[in-house]
């Protein structure tokens, strides 16, 4: 079973973004399993972006997961902040899209995932 935190932040997710849970992307079935579920939102997420690119922005959904993101990362948590970096920025670095997230994440974090669209990330380098 995950630790309470990744629990949590499963629920939260999925209450957060409705939209989600209505998506074809969402796994019902996955609800348990923290990384899967985090990872069925990428997914939505990136095809979202892709539909919406002249608003991604100013767009609503991008400042709520926006402000999602970095309420877990800034928690301090390491479970927290390693379903941030491994949960999430590992798959969606790896599309330049994601780079249109960067500006309304902190700086902190938009910083990190920069270094995942970039193939600059280390999970050994302490920055």
């Amino acid at each position: 079973m995950a630790p309470k935190e990744l629990q949590d932040a499963t629920k939260d997710l999925v209450e957060s973004f409705p939209e989600f849970k209505k998506s074809e992307f969402y796994g019902a079935t996955d609800s348990e399993i923290t990384y899967l579920v985090f990872g069925d939102f990428d997914r939505f997420l990136l095809d979202y972006m892709m539909k919406n690119l002249d608003s991604i922005s100013s767009d609503d959904l991008i400042k709520r997961f926006c402000s999602f993101v970095n309420k877990l990362y800034d928690s301090g948590n390491n479970n927290l902040r390693e379903l941030v970096l491994v949960g999430m920025f590992e798959y969606l670095g790896q599309y330049q899209i994601s780079r249109k997230l960067i500006p309304c994440l902190s700086k902190d974090v938009g910083g990190k995932l920069g270094k995942f669209i970039d193939g600059e990330w280390s999970d050994d380098k302490k920055d």
